[in-house]
C-alpha cells in the first residue's frame, strides 16, 4: 500500500495534474478591458476547449504582432497565456521562458503602473502555477500572495477569489491543510471554521457560490475545497462538496474540469475505504466488508471515468496516468485486503484487472515528458509494483528501476533534490527488498544519499523515512547498534514532524498505523532481543511513546507531557506493567517503582491469538454470571501478564498495579484477572494509564472532598441520538449517595444540559466531577461522546466545557468519573476513546466503565467508592476503587468484579 507519508510527500500530484486550469480570462478579469486582436480571442476559444496546441499557435501569432508593433503590454498579457498553455502540455523549459519574458517586459513599464497592474496580476498567477507544478509550493504560495495584495488594489473581487483559492492549492501541496481549508472558506465567502461543528451547514451555505460570476472559479473552488475537507479527515462533507462540482462541470460541458472532480472524488472514496477497512479490523462484521467492498468499486468507477472523460483527449497523459495509477493503487491493495480476511479465490480473481493496469502504465509512462507532478506519480507508480512484486505474483524489478532512474535523471535536470531524495529513497527501498547482500549494500548507499538531500532541504517528512530504513537495514545485516541508532532518530525526527503537522491537522496524522506505529513496534522487537538491562529501559521509554503517539494520532492534536519520565510522583508500593504485542510475540517488562531493576518476560504467542482471546475473555466478562470459560480465559491473561513476576511483586511488597497496555488488553479491566484461586483485585489495586508521561495527579489528601454530579434518568423521545440507550432508573438514586458521602452540587435530566454542564464547571473549584450518563468510547474520534440532556457532546466539545475552568480558576479537576459509559464493542482500541476522554478532559484521573453495566449495581459500587474516598487522608483512587469493589463483592448478588471499571 503507498502510505499517506508518501501520499504527502507526493501530493502536488493531485494539485498539479489534476487540477481545473488557472485561466487567464476568469481569474486576472481586470486584464479583459484592454484591446485583443481576434487571435487572442481565439486563442482563449482553444484553451478553454483543452486544445492547446491550436491556443499556442493562435498566441505565438499575436505575440509576434505585437512585438513587432512595439505594444509591450500586451505582448507582456500574451506571453503569460502562452506560459499557462505550455504548462498544460508540459514543456516547461518553454513555460518558464515566456514567464520570464513576460515579467522582463513588465518591469520595463514601471511608469504605466495603471495599464501594467492588472496584467502583472495575470503574470503572477501564471508563474505561481510554474512553481507549483515544478514542486516549489512555498514560492507559488508567496507569489500568489503577491497576486492578492494586487488584485486587492485593483479592487478585483474575481482576481482576489481566484488568487486565494491558488493560495490554498499552494497551502494544501506544502501540508497546510487547515489553513488551506480555511483560506477557501474565506475566499469563497462560506465561513470561518474548519471543524466539524462549523461545517455543520457547509451545505446550505454552498448555495452562495451561485452569486460567482465566473463558472470555472466556481469549479476550481469547490475541487479544492473538497480536497482540504477530505485532507483534515471530513469525507463525507468532502464527498458532498466534490459532487456538486462533478455536478457544475457536467452542467458547463468543462470535460477537463469533470476530469479533476472524479479524480478528486476517487480520492476521498478511496479514504472512506481506508477508514472502513480499519472499521472492519475493529469489528470483523460482515456487514462491514460489504462497505469496504462497495466503497472500492465507487473509488474505481471515479477513477475509471476521470479517464474516460478525456477520451478523445490523449495527449493529456497526465490525467489519464494519474487516473490509472489510482486505480492500480486501489486494486492492489484491495487484493492484499482479501488475502488477509481469507478471500483467496476473490483476490485472485482481480489478478487480471492488476495486469491491465500496469500493462497500461509501462506502456503509457514514456509517451510525454513527465511534469512535476507525473515525475511524483511514477515514483508512486514504482512502488505499487514494488509491493505487487512483494506479494509474489510477478517481479517488475527490471521495470521498476528504469522508472527510478528516469525519474532520477528528471529530477537532476530540473535541480530539485526533494524529488531526487525520493527517489534515490525509494531506489533503496527497492534494493531492500531483493534481500541479497550485494543489494543490500546498494540498499544503504542509495538511502544515505536520499537522507543526506533530505537533511540538507530540512524534508524531515522523509528524513525520518530513510533514517527508518537505514534502521532496519542495518537490523537485518545483524548490526544492532547501528540499528538502534538509527531507529531511535528516526522517532526523533518522526515526533518533531508530527508535532508541526498535527497542529495543522493534515492528513499525515492519518497515516499513523502504516508509517508511524510500526517504527516503535520495529525497535521495541530489536530490544527486546536482548533484554539486558539498557536494552529493557530504552524498551519502556520506546512503549511510553508509542502510547503517547496512539493517543495524539486519535485526538489529532500535539500532547505537551505533563510528567518527565523518571521524575514522576513516587508510590513505593506500585509497579508499572508494561505490554508490547509484536506479530511473533507478547512482551511484559515490570517495573517496581521501588527497584533500580527492570524484569522483562517474553511469550511465544501471536497477536492474532492474544487479540482473539482477549476478545473472547471480554465477551464473557460482559455475561451476567460468572462463566467457566470467562474463568479460563481469565486466567490466560493473568499467566501472560503477572504469574511470571509474582515472586518479584512480593519481595517489592507491591500494592498497586499501574498497567500500560497494548491494543485489546485495554478493553479488559484487569481486576478481574483470575490466578486460579481468585482475582487480581483481592492482591492489589489496579490502574491504567496510556502513558506515566500524561497524568501527574495530586493525592486526594491534598485535594477537598467535595464534587459536581451530572445524570440522565431519563430519554428524551424527540432526540434521535438518545434512541439507542434505556433510561437509567438509578441514577438519582446514585447522585443522592454521592451527596450523603460527600459535599456535592448535583443535576439531573433537564438541568444537565451542556450549557448548565459548562457554567457550573467553571464557576467551581470542586475537584470531582462525576458524570452519570449514558456514553461511549470508540477508537473512531466522532464516535466517542456523552450525551447531556439536550446533545450529544462529543469528545472536543467536552474538552471545551470542562477546560472552561482553566480561564477562571486554577483549581484542576483531579477526578472525572464517568459511571455510565461502554466502550465500542469490538473495537480493540476502543480504550483510546477512554483515554482520549480523559487527556481532553483535563482532568488527572479517571473512573470509567468499560460496557454497559446494570445501573442498580452502578449506584452500589459508586456509593462504596466516594465512602472509600473519605477515608485515611493517604487515600488513592486506585485503592478507594478496589475497596470499593472489595466492598461489594461481600454483598450477596455480586460474585466478580465484572462491574468493568478502569481506573486512569
Amino acid at each position: 500500500m503507498v502510505s499517506r507519508w508518501q501520499r504527502l510527500g507526493l501530493f502536488v500530484v493531485g494539485m498539479v495534474l489534476a487540477i481545473a486550469p488557472i485561466l487567464p480570462w476568469s481569474i486576472g478579469s481586470a486584464t479583459a478591458s484592454v484591446a485583443a486582436p481576434p487571435s487572442v480571442q481565439q486563442g482563449r476559444i482553444f484553451y478553454q476547449q483543452q486544445q492547446f496546441d491550436q491556443a499556442i499557435q493562435q498566441w505565438q501569432q499575436a505575440e509576434q504582432q505585437f512585438e513587432q508593433s512595439g505594444d509591450s503590454l500586451q505582448q507582456a498579457l500574451v506571453l503569460t497565456y502562452l506560459s499557462l498553455a505550455w504548462q498544460q502540455q508540459g514543456q516547461w523549459a518553454e513555460a518558464e521562458a515566456t514567464i520570464e519574458q513576460s515579467f522582463v517586459l513588465l518591469d520595463g513599464l514601471e511608469n504605466w503602473q495603471e495599464e501594467r497592474s492588472p496584467i502583472l496580476a495575470q503574470a503572477l498567477n501564471s508563474r505561481g502555477k510554474l512553481e507549483l507544478a515544478l514542486g516549489d509550493p512555498e514560492a507559488a504560495l508567496a507569489t500568489w500572495q503577491r497576486a492578492t495584495t494586487l488584485y486587492t488594489q485593483l479592487q478585483d473581487p474575481v482576481g482576489v477569489t481566484g488568487s486565494l483559492i491558488n493560495q490554498a492549492q499552494a497551502m494544501e501541496a506544502i501540508g497546510w491543510s487547515r489553513r488551506a481549508c480555511l483560506t477557501l472558506l474565506d475566499a469563497l465567502a462560506l465561513g470561518e471554521g474548519c471543524d466539524r461543528a462549523d461545517l455543520a451547514n457547509l451545505e446550505s451555505r454552498m448555495s452562495q457560490l451561485a452569486t460567482q460570476p465566473d463558472v470555472q472559479v466556481r469549479i476550481l473552488g469547490l475541487r479544492n475545497l473538497g480536497n482540504g475537507l477530505r485532507l483534515v479527515g471530513y469525507l463525507p462533507e468532502s464527498e458532498r462538496v466534490l459532487s456538486e462540482g462533478l455536478e457544475l462541470a457536467q452542467t458547463a460541458r468543462l470535460p477537463l474540469e469533470e476530469s479533476a472532480m472524479r479524480l478528486s472524488l476517487g480520492n476521498t472514496a478511496r479514504d472512506r475505504y481506508e477508514q472502513a477497512q480499519e472499521l472492519y479490523e475493529r469489528t470483523g462484521a460482515d456487514a462491514d466488508a460489504t462497505a469496504v467492498r462497495a466503497i472500492v468499486a465507487q473509488a474505481l468507477e471515479h477513477y475509471r471515468q476521470a479517464s474516460e472523460v478525456l477520451a478523445d483527449r490523449p495527449a493529456i497523459v497526465a490525467v489519464h496516468y494519474q487516473a490509472h495509477v489510482q486505480q492500480l493503487r486501489v486494486l492492489t491493495d484491495f487484493q492484499a485486503w482479501l488475502r488477509a480476511i481469507g478471500s483467496s479465490p476473490e483476490a485472485t480473481a482481480l489478478q487480471p484487472s492488476i495486469q491491465h493496469q500496469i500493462a497500461l502504465l509501462l506502456g503509457r509512462s514514456g509517451e510525454a515528458v513527465p511534469t512535476g507532478g507525473a515525475l511524483a506519480t511514477q515514483i508512486q507508480l514504482a512502488e505499487q509494483l514494488i509491493q505487487v512484486s512483494r506479494a509474489g505474483e510477478q517481479t517488475y524489478f527490471v521495470e521498476v528501476q528504469h522508472l527510478l532512474q528516469t525519474a532520477l535523471h528528471q529530477a537532476e535536470a530540473r535541480g530539485d533534490d526533494r524529488s531526487r531524495s525520493l527517489v534515490l529513497g525509494t531506489l533503496g527501498y527497492l534494493y531492500e527488498q531483493q534481500g541479497t547482500p550485494e543489494t543490500a549494500h546498494l540498499a544503504r548507499q542509495q538511502t544515505q544519499q536520499a537522507l543526506i538531500l533530505a537533511q540538507s532541504h530540512l524534508a524531515w517528512e522523509l528524513a525520518y523515512r530513510w533514517q527508518w530504513q537505514l534502521a532496519r537495514l542495518y537490523a537485518a545485516a545483524g548490526a544492532e547498534t547501528q540499528a538502534i541508532a538509527y531507529y531511535q532518530i528516526a522517532i526523533e525526527t518522526l515526533e518533531t514532524v508530527r508535532q508541526n503537522v498535527l497542529a495543522l491537522d493534515t492528513e499525515v496524522q492519518l497515516s499513523f498505523r502504516e508509517q508511524v506505529e510500526p517504527v516503535y513496534r520495529e525497535l521495541a522487537s530489536l530490544l527486546l532481543d536482548n533484554p539486558n538491562q539498557p536494552n529493557l529501559n530504552l524498551a519502556v521509554r520506546t512503549i511510553e511513546r508509542l502510547q503517547v503517539s496512539q493517543l495524539e494520532n486519535f485526538l489529532r492534536c500535539h500532547l505537551s507531557p505533563r510528567v518527565v519520565l523518571g521524575e514522576e510522583p513516587v508510590d513505593t508500593k506500585a509497579a508499572v506493567v508494561y505490554s508490547i504485542l509484536l506479530p511473533d510475540r507478547l512482551a511484559v517488562i515490570l517495573n517496581p517503582v521501588q527497584s533500580d531493576q527492570l524484569y522483562g518476560y517474553v511469550h511465544w504467542v501471536e497477536r492474532d491469538r492474544v487479540n482473539a482471546t482477549v476478545s473472547q475473555l471480554r465477551q464473557e466478562l460482559e455475561l451476567s454470571y460468572v462463566s467457566p470459560e470467562g474463568v479460563s480465559l481469565s486466567q490466560q491473561v493473568y499467566d501472560w501478564l503477572i504469574r511470571p513476576f509474582r515472586e518479584v511483586l512480593q519481595a517489592n511488597s507491591v500494592e498497586t498495579l499501574v498497567f500500560v497496555l497494548d491494543e485489546g488488553l485495554r478493553t479488559i479491566p484487569m481486576a478481574a484477572l483470575h490466578d486460579g484461586e481468585y482475582y487480581l483485585l483481592a492482591d492489589y489495586a489496579v490502574a491504567l494509564t496510556p502513558g506515566l508521561q500524561l497524568f501527574a495527579a495530586a493525592p486526594l489528601a491534598a485535594v477537598q472532598r467535595n464534587a459536581l454530579g451530572f445524570g440522565l434518568s431519563e430519554i428524551r423521545p424527540d432526540f434521535p441520538p438518545h434512541a439507542a440507550f434505556t433510561p437509567l432508573v438509578n441514577v438519582p438514586l446514585e447522585l443522592a449517595q454521592i451527596e450523603a458521602q460527600i459535599a456535592a452540587r448535583t443535576r439531573l435530566n433537564q438541568e444537565f444540559t451542556s450549557t448548565s454542564l459548562q457554567q457550573t464547571i467553571a464557576t467551581s473549584t470542586a475537584p470531582i466531577v462525576h458524570l452519570a450518563t449514558h456514553g461511549q468510547f470508540s477508537s473512531a474520534l466522532e464516535q466517542t461522546f456523552i450525551l447531556t440532556w439536550d446533545q450529544r457532546v462529543d469528545i472536543d466539545q467536552l474538552s471545551g466545557l470542562l477546560r472552561r475552568r482553566d480561564q477562571t480558576t486554577a483549581a484542576p479537576i483531579e477526578l472525572l468519573v464517568l459511571s455510565a459509559c461502554e466502550t465500542a464493542a469490538g473495537d480493540r482500541r476502543a480504550a483510546l476513546g477512554l483515554a482520549g476522554m480523559a487527556v481532553r478532559s483535563g482532568a488527572r484521573s479517571t473512573v470509567a466503565s468499560l460496557w454497559t453495566v446494570n445501573d442498580q449495581a452502578t449506584a452500589a459500587l459508586m456509593e462504596q467508592f466516594y465512602q472509600a474516598l473519605t477515608q485515611p487522608a493517604n487515600q488513592t483512587r486506585a485503592n478507594a476503587l478496589r475497596q470499593a469493589q472489595l466492598k461489594l463483592l461481600e454483598t450477596p448478588g455480586y460474585r466478580a468484579p465484572f462491574i468493568g471499571r478502569h481506573s486512569c
